[in-house]
């Protein structure tokens, strides 16, 4: 369903560093993806019988010191109708590369999609990365432009990963509006993390809280913010109860223990669901995770939306679902030792499920896991008719 891509991934520097400045650059300066613009693909994308368009802009952001490097894909046929649309947050080594290929998934469901490079990311301005500091300020600049330049989009949805989802909880617990996120593998509090790093190399918690210290004193230096404010919990326990989330986890993330989900998971309250699968924090996400998100989207935000050029027709996909009412964490549930991410053969064993779901509302189960049929009541004809642009010629000699 998703094409890889590949990009050109940049070290800051070629030259050898110590252990502390490895430790600095992992957090302000991770290795960044650097690549030309066209493997963004062509504006226009013929896929499933709709039509896409793809247009790029720039947002300055930070003081009006950097400029970002935005996209926006749309179905043509909704260019001049009110829609929804899902902003996309990458990951800090990552850029918007990472989710062109959702604009179809999006689109078949009437949403649009925006991506960016964040400040320090992709072929944005910038030299570091904040893990959600300044993040932030970048997408609550981003949000605030598009509202204005695409007055038809909204409501408007979050889909975060690793530290874009830090950043879709800090940003929605600022900006009441943003309701629906998806939050793909954050961490709790950064101080945490680093423990639980350092825990992972057998390195003494006192050891740990010395280094977070002096990499406080050089982090503060050099991008000019305290990483102990990166308390990620702080921020979702201020989330209204009428938001809702779905959380995405891997069951061998090495980088983020499953106790930041867990304290996540736990401390927020509204509607929220969660799906575990088996991998590690970078292994691509299995085809039922992008299809419980899609369709959590589609029901947050299409319920009150008058689109209906789309008939969608769901089908059993054939496959059986691990399904437990009311999630609960194995702090709370100790029969739930079969979900113990650090054991991959316990979880194999369930129905020999390649992935586990855990949902709130079983209800839901056939909107969220199930495969769709999705066939356009939509003329593609009409959409070449009645948008005769340039870009499109292509696709009309093609298709002639």
């Amino acid at each position: 369903m998703n094409q890889p891509f590949t990009a050109e991934i940049k070290l800051k520097s070629s030259k050898e560093r110590g252990y502390f400045d490895q430790l600095v650059d992992a957090v302000v300066r991770p290795p960044r993806q650097i690549y030309d613009l066209p493997k963004l693909g062509p504006t226009t994308m013929l896929v499933n019988k709709l039509l896409i368009y793809r247009e790029d802009f720039v947002v300055l952001s930070r003081q009006q010191n950097l400029k970002l490097q935005c996209s926006i894909y749309s179905p043509v046929y909704l260019k001049d109708k009110a829609r929804p649309c899902i902003i996309y947050l990458h990951g800090n080594s990552s850029s918007r590369l990472e989710s062109s290929c959702y604009a179809n998934m999006l689109a078949q469901e009437g949403m649009s999609l925006v991506n960016f490079d964040f400040g320090g990311c992709g072929i944005s301005d910038g030299q570091y990365v904040s893990l959600g500091w300044y993040e932030k300020e970048d997408f609550l600049n981003i949000l605030k432009y598009i509202k204005q330049k695409f007055p038809l989009l909204g409501p408007f949805g979050v889909w975060g990963r690793s530290m874009g989802a830090v950043t879709a909880i800090m940003a929605a617990a600022e900006y009441t509006e943003l309701k629906t996120l998806v939050l793909d593998s954050p961490f709790s509090n950064l101080k945490q993390l680093c423990i639980d790093i350092g825990d992972n190399f057998h390195v003494p918690t006192i050891g740990v809280r010395f280094v977070f210290y002096l990499l406080r004193k050089r982090v503060r230096k050099l991008v000019r913010y305290d990483p102990k404010n990166i308390n990620t919990m702080l921020y979702i326990r201020k989330l209204s109860s009428h938001c809702a989330a779905y959380f995405v986890r891997a069951s061998s993330d090495k980088m983020i223990g499953k106790n930041h989900i867990e304290d996540l998971y736990d401390a927020f309250k509204g509607e929220k669901y969660i799906f575990t699968f088996l991998g590690d924090h970078n292994a691509p996400r299995p085809i039922e995770a992008y299809q419980g998100i899609i369709r959590f989207f589609a029901a947050r935000l299409n319920k009150n939306n008058e689109i209906q050029k789309i008939n969608l027709s769901r089908k059993s996909s054939g496959k059986s679902h691990k399904i437990e009412k009311g999630y609960k964490s194995e702090r709370s549930n100790e029969s739930d030792l079969n979900y113990d991410e650090s054991d991959d053969e316990n979880a194999k064993k369930l129905n020999n499920e390649q992935y586990i779901t855990e949902m709130k509302k079983p209800q839901l189960l056939n909107a969220f896991l199930s495969d769709s049929d999705i066939d356009s009541q939509h003329s593609l004809d009409e959409d070449l008719q009645e948008h005769d642009l340039p870009q499109f010629q292509d696709i009309k000699t093609k298709l002639s």
